[in-house]
Protein backbone atom coordinates (compact mmCIF):
# COMPACT_ATOMS: atom_id res chain seq x y z
CA UNK A 1 0.00 0.00 0.00
CA UNK A 2 1.23 3.48 -0.59
CA UNK A 3 2.33 5.72 2.08
CA UNK A 4 0.28 8.48 3.60
CA UNK A 5 0.48 11.57 1.71
CA UNK A 6 0.60 15.54 2.36
CA UNK A 7 -1.82 16.79 -0.46
CA UNK A 8 1.10 17.08 -2.50
CA UNK A 9 2.60 13.79 -1.86
CA UNK A 10 -1.06 12.60 -3.65
CA UNK A 11 -0.15 14.38 -6.98
CA UNK A 12 3.71 12.91 -6.22
CA UNK A 13 2.88 9.23 -5.52
CA UNK A 14 -0.25 9.38 -7.97
CA UNK A 15 -3.21 8.26 -5.63
CA UNK A 16 -5.99 9.55 -4.22
CA UNK A 17 -9.28 8.69 -2.63
CA UNK A 18 -12.80 7.18 -4.27
CA UNK A 19 -15.90 8.09 -2.04
CA UNK A 20 -18.39 5.00 -2.17
CA UNK A 21 -21.04 6.74 -1.13
CA UNK A 22 -22.73 9.32 1.59
CA UNK A 23 -21.45 7.46 4.81
CA UNK A 24 -21.83 9.13 8.01
CA UNK A 25 -19.44 9.49 10.89
CA UNK A 26 -18.96 5.97 12.57
CA UNK A 27 -18.14 8.36 15.88
CA UNK A 28 -21.01 8.80 18.90
CA UNK A 29 -19.44 12.22 19.80
CA UNK A 30 -16.77 14.40 18.57
CA UNK A 31 -13.42 13.40 17.79
CA UNK A 32 -10.43 13.70 19.83
CA UNK A 33 -8.44 17.22 19.46
CA UNK A 34 -5.61 15.82 17.48
CA UNK A 35 -3.27 19.19 19.06
CA UNK A 36 -4.04 21.71 21.64
CA UNK A 37 -4.59 25.00 19.30
CA UNK A 38 -7.09 27.07 18.15
CA UNK A 39 -6.97 26.78 14.88
CA UNK A 40 -7.60 29.63 12.49
CA UNK A 41 -11.20 29.26 11.19
CA UNK A 42 -10.91 32.07 8.49
CA UNK A 43 -8.52 28.99 6.78
CA UNK A 44 -11.44 26.58 6.72
CA UNK A 45 -13.23 28.04 3.50
CA UNK A 46 -16.28 26.36 1.47
CA UNK A 47 -16.07 26.64 -2.34
CA UNK A 48 -14.34 24.91 -5.14
CA UNK A 49 -10.39 25.81 -5.48
CA UNK A 50 -8.71 24.27 -8.98
CA UNK A 51 -4.89 24.11 -9.60
CA UNK A 52 -2.69 23.20 -12.42
CA UNK A 53 -0.03 20.82 -11.44
CA UNK A 54 3.60 21.41 -12.94
CA UNK A 55 6.08 18.80 -12.42
CA UNK A 56 9.93 19.42 -12.95
CA UNK A 57 11.72 16.46 -12.56
CA UNK A 58 15.21 16.64 -11.41
CA UNK A 59 17.66 17.98 -14.39
CA UNK A 60 14.49 18.28 -17.25
CA UNK A 61 12.33 20.74 -18.16
CA UNK A 62 9.08 21.18 -16.58
CA UNK A 63 5.66 19.27 -17.98
CA UNK A 64 2.12 19.50 -17.50
CA UNK A 65 0.96 16.87 -15.03
CA UNK A 66 -2.96 17.35 -14.88
CA UNK A 67 -5.66 18.86 -12.62
CA UNK A 68 -6.02 19.12 -9.07
CA UNK A 69 -9.56 20.48 -8.01
CA UNK A 70 -10.61 20.43 -4.71
CA UNK A 71 -14.43 21.09 -2.92
CA UNK A 72 -14.99 21.67 0.43
CA UNK A 73 -18.29 22.38 2.44
CA UNK A 74 -19.16 22.78 6.21
CA UNK A 75 -21.83 21.13 7.92
CA UNK A 76 -23.56 19.65 10.55
CA UNK A 77 -23.61 16.09 11.33
CA UNK A 78 -25.02 14.74 14.88
CA UNK A 79 -24.70 18.09 16.35
CA UNK A 80 -21.58 19.63 15.49
CA UNK A 81 -19.56 21.61 12.53
CA UNK A 82 -17.71 18.87 10.30
CA UNK A 83 -16.11 19.62 6.58
CA UNK A 84 -16.36 17.17 3.66
CA UNK A 85 -14.14 17.49 1.52
CA UNK A 86 -13.58 16.00 -2.31
CA UNK A 87 -10.69 15.76 -4.19
CA UNK A 88 -10.43 15.21 -8.29
CA UNK A 89 -7.32 14.55 -10.04
CA UNK A 90 -6.60 14.61 -13.54
CA UNK A 91 -3.70 13.38 -15.54
CA UNK A 92 -2.77 11.82 -18.58
CA UNK A 93 -3.32 8.57 -16.31
CA UNK A 94 -6.74 8.78 -15.73
CA UNK A 95 -9.26 10.37 -13.03
CA UNK A 96 -9.41 9.76 -9.38
CA UNK A 97 -11.01 10.87 -6.25
CA UNK A 98 -10.71 11.23 -2.53
CA UNK A 99 -13.37 12.29 0.09
CA UNK A 100 -12.68 13.24 3.84
CA UNK A 101 -14.62 14.31 6.48
CA UNK A 102 -12.92 16.23 9.42
CA UNK A 103 -14.51 17.81 12.77
CA UNK A 104 -14.08 22.01 11.55
CA UNK A 105 -13.19 23.42 14.93
CA UNK A 106 -10.49 20.89 15.72
CA UNK A 107 -9.48 19.67 12.15
CA UNK A 108 -9.43 15.96 13.76
CA UNK A 109 -10.02 13.37 11.11
CA UNK A 110 -13.81 11.17 11.24
CA UNK A 111 -13.08 8.97 7.89
CA UNK A 112 -11.61 8.78 4.55
CA UNK A 113 -12.45 7.05 1.03
CA UNK A 114 -10.04 6.19 -0.99
CA UNK A 115 -9.20 4.42 -4.13
CA UNK A 116 -5.86 3.52 -5.07
CA UNK A 117 -5.87 1.84 -8.39
CA UNK A 118 -5.24 -1.53 -6.97
CA UNK A 119 -6.97 -1.47 -4.41
CA UNK A 120 -9.90 0.62 -2.10
CA UNK A 121 -8.87 1.91 1.38
CA UNK A 122 -12.53 3.25 3.72
CA UNK A 123 -11.12 4.47 7.04
CA UNK A 124 -12.31 5.62 10.21
CA UNK A 125 -10.69 7.44 13.02
CA UNK A 126 -11.46 7.38 16.60
CA UNK A 127 -8.84 9.32 18.44
CA UNK A 128 -6.09 6.94 18.71
CA UNK A 129 -7.88 3.97 16.95
CA UNK A 130 -7.51 3.58 13.22
CA UNK A 131 -9.92 0.90 11.75
CA UNK A 132 -11.42 0.35 8.36
CA UNK A 133 -11.21 -2.10 5.31
CA UNK A 134 -8.97 -2.51 2.22
CA UNK A 135 -10.27 -4.32 -0.51
CA UNK A 136 -8.06 -5.34 -3.49
CA UNK A 137 -9.32 -5.07 -6.80
CA UNK A 138 -9.00 -8.74 -7.66
CA UNK A 139 -10.06 -10.03 -4.64
CA UNK A 140 -11.76 -10.07 -1.30
CA UNK A 141 -11.73 -7.14 1.73
CA UNK A 142 -9.71 -7.29 4.64
CA UNK A 143 -9.76 -5.15 7.91
CA UNK A 144 -7.56 -3.77 9.27
CA UNK A 145 -6.89 -1.95 13.03
CA UNK A 146 -4.10 0.34 14.85
CA UNK A 147 -4.19 1.56 18.09
CA UNK A 148 -1.44 4.83 18.09
CA UNK A 149 -0.12 6.74 20.37
CA UNK A 150 -1.52 9.56 19.78
CA UNK A 151 -4.50 11.13 17.62
CA UNK A 152 -3.07 12.53 14.14
CA UNK A 153 -3.85 14.51 11.09
CA UNK A 154 -3.93 12.97 7.84
CA UNK A 155 -2.00 14.25 4.59
CA UNK A 156 -5.31 14.40 2.16
CA UNK A 157 -6.11 17.95 3.77
CA UNK A 158 -2.48 18.44 4.80
CA UNK A 159 -2.25 22.08 3.70
CA UNK A 160 -5.06 23.16 5.48
CA UNK A 161 -3.59 21.89 8.69
CA UNK A 162 -0.68 24.31 7.76
CA UNK A 163 -2.77 27.18 7.03
CA UNK A 164 -4.91 27.72 9.71
CA UNK A 165 -2.25 27.20 12.47
CA UNK A 166 -0.85 30.45 14.50
CA UNK A 167 1.04 31.63 11.79
CA UNK A 168 4.02 34.12 13.04
CA UNK A 169 7.55 35.10 12.34
CA UNK A 170 9.82 31.66 13.49
CA UNK A 171 6.72 30.01 14.58
CA UNK A 172 7.33 26.20 14.78
CA UNK A 173 5.54 22.97 15.34
CA UNK A 174 5.76 19.05 15.11
CA UNK A 175 2.55 17.64 14.09
CA UNK A 176 1.74 14.41 14.30
CA UNK A 177 0.01 12.67 10.81
CA UNK A 178 -1.12 9.07 10.27
CA UNK A 179 1.36 6.60 8.20
CA UNK A 180 -0.95 4.48 5.95
CA UNK A 181 1.66 1.65 5.27
CA UNK A 182 3.24 1.16 9.07
CA UNK A 183 -0.08 2.04 10.86
CA UNK A 184 1.77 4.35 12.87
CA UNK A 185 2.18 8.06 13.72
CA UNK A 186 4.71 10.48 12.00
CA UNK A 187 5.71 13.05 13.58
CA UNK A 188 6.28 16.11 10.95
CA UNK A 189 7.65 19.44 11.27
CA UNK A 190 5.89 22.88 10.32
CA UNK A 191 8.10 25.87 9.98
CA UNK A 192 7.07 29.38 8.87
CA UNK A 193 10.66 30.82 7.38
CA UNK A 194 9.60 34.09 6.47
CA UNK A 195 7.37 36.37 4.60
CA UNK A 196 7.06 37.91 1.25
CA UNK A 197 5.20 39.25 -1.11
CA UNK A 198 3.92 37.21 -4.05
CA UNK A 199 1.80 37.73 -6.93
CA UNK A 200 -1.54 36.23 -7.42
CA UNK A 201 -5.18 36.98 -10.41
CA UNK A 202 -6.08 39.39 -7.63
CA UNK A 203 -2.68 41.92 -7.68
CA UNK A 204 0.59 41.26 -5.06
CA UNK A 205 0.01 39.77 -2.03
CA UNK A 206 1.70 39.55 1.49
CA UNK A 207 2.44 36.15 2.59
CA UNK A 208 3.60 33.24 5.08
CA UNK A 209 6.33 31.39 3.60
CA UNK A 210 5.70 27.98 5.59
CA UNK A 211 7.89 24.54 4.91
CA UNK A 212 6.03 21.41 5.98
CA UNK A 213 8.88 18.32 6.10
CA UNK A 214 8.34 14.33 6.57
CA UNK A 215 10.73 11.54 5.64
CA UNK A 216 9.36 11.86 2.13
CA UNK A 217 8.79 15.66 1.20
CA UNK A 218 9.50 19.10 1.68
CA UNK A 219 6.69 21.25 1.03
CA UNK A 220 6.59 25.39 0.55
CA UNK A 221 3.13 27.07 0.81
CA UNK A 222 2.95 31.07 0.44
CA UNK A 223 0.01 31.64 2.64
CA UNK A 224 -1.74 35.02 2.57
CA UNK A 225 -1.30 36.72 5.81
CA UNK A 226 -4.66 38.56 5.79
CA UNK A 227 -7.09 35.60 4.86
CA UNK A 228 -5.43 32.37 4.83
CA UNK A 229 -5.67 31.68 1.58
CA UNK A 230 -3.17 29.08 -0.56
CA UNK A 231 -1.50 31.15 -2.93
CA UNK A 232 0.94 28.82 -4.42
CA UNK A 233 2.30 25.59 -3.20
CA UNK A 234 5.14 23.06 -4.60
CA UNK A 235 6.50 20.12 -3.21
CA UNK A 236 10.19 18.31 -3.32
CA UNK A 237 10.93 14.97 -3.58
CA UNK A 238 13.42 14.32 -0.95
CA UNK A 239 14.96 11.12 -2.57
CA UNK A 240 14.80 12.14 -6.51
CA UNK A 241 14.82 16.29 -6.03
CA UNK A 242 11.28 16.17 -8.35
CA UNK A 243 9.51 19.40 -7.68
CA UNK A 244 5.83 19.36 -7.97
CA UNK A 245 4.06 22.42 -8.35
CA UNK A 246 0.38 23.07 -7.60
CA UNK A 247 -0.28 26.42 -9.10
CA UNK A 248 -4.03 28.25 -8.91
CA UNK A 249 -5.73 28.33 -12.29
CA UNK A 250 -6.43 32.03 -12.60
CA UNK A 251 -2.46 31.76 -12.40
CA UNK A 252 -1.44 28.91 -14.23
CA UNK A 253 1.03 29.27 -17.68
Amino acid sequence: MNRRTVSARLIVASIAGLSVGSIAAAQSGAPAAVVDIAFDQAAVWSGVHRYRVMVQPKDSAQRDGGTWIVSQQSERQRGRAVVRRAITYRSAQGMQRDTILFDRQTLAPIWQHWDLGSARLSVQFDGRRVSGTVTPRDSAARTMAHQLDTPVFIGAYGELVVQALPLATGYHIILPFYQYETGTSEQDTVQVERSEQVRSASGPRAAWVATFRDPYLIVTYWIDRQNRQLLRWESTQRRTGAVFRMVPIADAP
